[in-house]
């Protein structure tokens, strides 16, 4: 199983950051390569489908199931369950960490395998390239 994790400091109180962050529907508002998040029925749950346009890959769409949602513990998780990608079996987890009253972390793990065809280089690679333009652009709407 290979692992992506990214984290960064943000000059904002959790509550704020989760407000954005743990809106399963709303990532068009916090990620720069999502045109389109829109949120549909998937067995056993909620799902969503995203438009990604940017980054490594060609434009394209994935299909999203949520796969756990803690408001309390602000921490939400959800798996690709089809799409172009260079991996497969992938589940990405968020979490906000209270910093004290006015800071926080966000905190970024993604878990998955290579896809058949695909180099292990390659779906590293497309895994951190997302979610560095989604740290980047995080620091950006709330601050180091």
């Amino acid at each position: 199983m290979l692992e992506v994790r990214l984290s960064a400091p943000l000059a904002a109180p959790a509550d704020r950051v989760w407000d954005v962050v743990g809106d399963f529907g709303g990532m068009a508002r916090w990620h720069p390569f999502v045109r389109e998040s829109v949120l549909e029925p998937a067995p056993g749950g909620v799902g969503r489908r995203v438009r990604v346009v940017g980054g490594t890959g060609e434009p394209r769409e994935l299909t999203e199931r949520l796969v756990l949602y803690d408001a309390a513990a602000r921490h939400l998780a959800y798996a690709i369950v089809a799409g172009p990608a260079p991996f497969r079996n992938y589940v990405g987890h968020f979490r906000i960490l209270a910093d004290g009253a006015d800071r926080c972390v966000w905190d970024y793990r993604g878990t998955f395998e290579t896809a058949e065809g695909a180099s292990e280089r390659d779906a590293i690679e497309r895994v951190r390239s997302f979610y560095e333009a989604a740290r980047e652009n995080l620091e950006s709407l709330f601050g180091r």
